[in-house]
């Protein structure tokens, strides 16, 4: 009787890191409003989160004010956001490349 799934609670992530940073700019970027100039811009933007996902804080820079002004609004917008809540303290500080599309 050998089962061939193995979903017992191992330990080991089902998820990594980088799919929920890919769930995280999608929701910011679903957020954002900026001029259409600004298309193609990115931006590093840096989060404190707490252990639910909640933005404490947004501080976007890359060399467009305005940019790093809409992307610091989209993550307030999109808070909270989707963090892995079997794993918060990954996520307490994060960093995410924003590229304007």
């Amino acid at each position: 009787g050998n089962s061939t799934t193995s979903n017992g609670g191992s330990g080991s992530t089902s998820r990594s890191t980088g799919e929920f940073k890919s769930a995280i700019l999608s929701k910011i970027q679903s957020k954002l409003d900026t001029p259409i100039e600004t298309q193609g811009l990115t931006t590093s933007l840096s989060l404190k989160l707490d252990t639910r996902g909640n933005v404490k804080s947004a501080k976007a820079s890359g060399p467009n004010a305005v940019v790093n002004q809409a992307v610091e609004q989209a993550a307030r917008a999109a808070s909270p956001l989707p963090i892995d809540l079997d794993n918060p303290e990954s996520f307490t500080n994060l960093t995410i490349n924003v590229t304007i599309n």
